[in-house]
């Protein structure tokens, strides 16, 4: 089971770029029994690290934040970091996943909820692979991650994790409307969206203490899926990130009808 999904519930409570998006070609809308898929490009133009002209662009790959140019440390500085993140991040993850379209949702806000999913993950994993957890603070309000990832946990507790790619980064995203149950579930209003993330296992991810002990910190087999709920980011240097506010998951029943849509 994946590390968030067993504190789905309890995070939803405590928790309350350029171009326009197209759709692939050939890609059919749902009306004729098909489902809409994004154009890779419509996401990966919203990709980039640092726009043009911002504090950080000149970082090419991650250095020591006492290299970077002084605008540039003073962004990262308040999340604590020793390494800041280059440009090269996300061409250094695993390629986008497949990005489909649910009923209702604009194409051009699937892309940019897409490319805030993938930016997140993208962050979330050179947090936790740099062990600089502070960075999770600015991917959710209100510690989210601190509360919602056992990984994170792990790590601020001292231990070594395992980071799987089966656990970071999913194989499928779609994004959709929040049907009314899972909207007041997660506390949201108006027209919502989320984006349902599906990862595929067998996957395995653990947790050595300084005493050499290894604990497992979640197993799962198959697909797994859940819906990620948040507001979009804009501010340096993370940019236009998916902040998380609260997560669910799809065998759950106020999740099943959003992640069936």
């Amino acid at each position: 089971m994946r590390s968030w999904v067993a504190v789905a519930v309890a995070a939803a409570v405590l928790a309350s770029g350029c171009g326009t998006a197209g759709v692939a070609q050939g890609s059919i809308d749902r009306q004729n029994g098909q489902t809409t898929m994004l154009a890779p490009a419509a996401v990966t133009a919203q990709l980039a690290v640092y726009p043009a002209g911002s504090a950080c662009a000149s970082v090419r790959t991650a250095m020591p934040i006492a290299q970077v140019p002084a605008a540039c440390a003073a962004q990262w500085r308040r999340f604590g970091v020793r390494v800041v993140p280059g440009q090269d991040l996300i061409s250094r993850l695993p390629a986008l996943a497949p990005v489909s379209v649910g009923p209702g949702v604009d194409t051009r806000d699937a892309a940019r909820y897409a490319a805030a999913l993938w930016r997140m993950d993208a962050f979330k994993a050179f947090a936790l692979a740099t062990r600089q957890i502070g960075i999770v603070d600015g991917l959710g309000p209100d510690s989210f991650f601190r509360r919602a990832s056992q990984e994170v946990q792990a790590i601020v507790a001292g231990d070594q994790i395992t980071q799987p790619t089966c656990h970071a980064f999913p194989t499928a995203l779609r994004v959709v409307r929040l049907t009314p149950d899972f909207e007041s579930f997660a506390r949201r209003s108006g027209v919502a969206l989320g984006v349902k993330v599906t990862f595929t296992g067998p996957c395995t991810g653990t947790a050595t203490d300084a005493h050499g002990a290894v604990h497992q910190l979640y197993t799962f087999d198959g697909r797994q899926s859940v819906v990620y709920v948040g507001d979009i980011g804009s501010d340096a240097p993370l940019g236009n990130v998916l902040e998380l506010t609260a997560l669910g998951d799809c065998r759950q029943p106020v999740a099943k009808r959003t992640c069936a849509s």
